[in-house]
């Protein structure tokens, strides 16, 4: 239980501002504590952690593309 509550907390402050998309919907993600147990319950039994791991990882965007300095 207080890996679950330090992962939580973790989770709470690295991904509460992630958009809802295809598997982190109104039902998981880290917008609250109680939330963010759910979805680490969840992850941990093996169900949909594939989903959850691609919807929260950064996507390619333009504004974190690198530039090379010649």
């Amino acid at each position: 239980m207080l890996f679950l509550f330090l992962f939580a907390v973790l989770g709470v402050s690295l991904f509460a501002e992630i958009k809802t998309q295809e598997t982190m919907d109104r039902h998981a993600n880290f917008d609250n504590f109680g939330s963010a147990i759910l979805v680490l319950l969840r992850v941990a039994t093996g169900e949909g952690w594939v989903g959850i791991m691609q919807d929260a990882a950064r996507r390619p965007s333009i504004l974190f593309s690198c530039m090379n300095e010649d």
